[in-house]
């Protein structure tokens, strides 16, 4: 990724931008993302590759930790990089979560598993986003968009939080839902 940021800096402008997802901030996640232009599919097609990393754990002995690659091929309605688009999106990640306060069930999944389990495993998935951006500056816009789609995942769950415990090995379970939520900064060259 440094050589391809070293080589777009002779790009002409709005070919390629950097963001930062200020919602996964928030949550003490690490996240970047680069949006480049497909040219050779027209002058309203970019491809975005973005990643979502937490590797640490709160003081609060509840387990999140994940590492997520998300990639996206978009069409904007009117201009690269301004106003309407729509995403085709592909997932891929590992996980480890448990001790959550969640005590909901949505669309079929029961996010109050993750109260008393630890859950670890591997999942992939595909989604279709709507998204808009807001120039702020001539270097910065504000993006925001929402995706739903569906997750597949195989994962082994623990008894406990912090032990080692094996409950069940090799679950599978598909998710059906909101796969992306975003309030991002961009910055454009």
């Amino acid at each position: 990724m440094f050589v391809w940021l070293c080589c777009a800096s002779q790009l002409p402008a709005q070919t390629w931008g950097l963001k930062s997802n200020l919602a996964s901030d928030a949550g003490g996640h690490l996240n970047l993302g680069l949006e480049t232009a497909l040219r050779n599919l027209g002058p309203l097609w970019t491809f975005e590759l973005g990643g979502d990393y937490r590797s640490w754990d709160g003081s609060d002995n509840k387990r999140r930790r994940h590492l997520l690659c998300l990639t996206e091929l978009r069409r904007w309605r009117c201009d690269r990089y301004l106003g309407d688009f729509v995403a085709l999106q592909c997932l891929s990640g590992t996980f480890n979560y448990g001790g959550l306060d969640t005590d909901f069930s949505f669309l079929g999944t029961d996010f109050g598993a993750l109260r008393d389990h630890r859950f670890q495993g591997w999942c992939i998935g595909l989604g279709l986003g709507l998204g808009r951006d807001w120039a702020i500056d001539r270097h910065w816009n504000v993006e925001a968009q929402v995706a739903l789609g569906w997750v597949h995942s195989w994962y082994d769950r623990f008894n406990c939080i912090g032990c080692g415990r094996l409950t069940d090995r090799q679950l599978e379970h598909n998710y059906w839902g909101p796969t992306k939520l975003s309030l991002s900064i961009v910055y454009l060259p």
